[in-house]
């Protein structure tokens, strides 16, 4: 059950060794929640991946930490809604918006350990 938690709504899933590439997909407007913040880690090691993920309005914030070398970003969108500007670390930023059924995800691929998405909606 833990698993289907952390994979599922969290979004966390390692694609490598002890979070080297991870898979971001945080699920949380399909839970009607504002705000979430999540830390997973590997006990008896220092793999983790952490973040805090926001929903205010038409603004919609991803902040992340881990010790990755690569990080997929596949970010759901709130029902009804498309990106206007999507930033990474305050610029903008190259994106593809991928539709699965009648879900609209954001995908960013980045090397960064760190960093803040905003997605601006419309």
């Amino acid at each position: 059950m833990l698993r289907a938690l952390v994979e599922g709504v969290c979004g966390v899933r390692d694609e490598g060794v002890l979070f080297n590439r991870i898979h971001l997909a945080p699920r949380w407007p399909a839970t009607g929640q504002a705000a979430a913040e999540v830390e997973v880690s590997y006990a008896a090691n220092p793999a983790y991946i952490t973040y805090r993920w926001a929903l205010d309005g038409g603004r919609m914030t991803l902040d992340w930490d881990c010790k990755a070398r690569h990080v997929d970003l596949h970010i759901l969108l709130p029902r009804g809604n498309t990106p206007e500007r999507v930033a990474l670390n305050g610029r903008t930023h190259a994106y593809a918006l991928v539709t699965i059924e009648k879900s609209k995800y954001v995908d960013i691929s980045t090397e960064r350990k760190r960093g803040t998405v905003a997605i601006t909606l419309k």
